[in-house]
């Protein structure tokens, strides 16, 4: 293994190479002005590092074979836009994720998407506990019965079912 400099068309790497891979710590940084920042494995980014894009956004965790995959937090200007568990660069288990509206959920992810248990703070105040499927609220229909509650803004709870959410059937 040696530290090195190599250099494409399209990034400059400074570490460690190995039988001519980045392998070991280093740092990329691309044209676009994206950088990483981290452990390599084979050129792949692989183990805990970070990564920053030029837009503002920066990753802070764990990725494997160049995917964010891991225990992981996001970040717009600063401000916390996602922390959790991601598989092959996709929200898997439990997270928190802040939308750029305000709305603020906290709870368990599938695929990318909302999908289980969770709570969504809604920027108007309202409050829904309850299911998730496929990145929305989850119905009496689902495969799942899920009970939901939803906080409204004059202070009552509802507790029961929901679809589309909105109150529904007995509560």
């Amino acid at each position: 293994m040696t530290l090195e400099e190599g250099k494409d068309t399209d990034w400059v790497y400074k570490g460690i190479f190995c039988k001519n891979f980045r392998h070991g710590a280093g740092t990329c940084e691309w044209k676009n002005g994206e950088k990483y920042v981290g452990k390599w494995v084979k050129n792949k980014m692989d183990g805990k590092g970070v990564y920053t894009y030029p837009d503002t956004y920066k990753y802070d965790g764990f990725f494997k074979k160049d995917y964010k995959d891991g225990y992981g937090t996001q970040t717009k200007n600063g401000k916390i836009v996602f922390e959790g568990y991601l598989i092959d660069g996709e929200l898997h288990g439990k997270g928190r994720y802040m939308f750029e509206n305000g709305d603020d959920y906290k709870g368990d992810f599938m695929n990318g998407r909302m999908n289980g248990e969770g709570i969504m703070t809604y920027e108007n105040g309202e409050v829904y506990t309850g299911g998730w499927k496929n990145g929305k609220r989850a119905d009496c229909t689902s495969i799942k019965k899920v009970k939901g509650e939803k906080k409204l803004p004059n202070g009552d709870i509802y507790t029961g079912q929901m679809h589309d959410g909105q109150i529904w059937g007995k509560g």
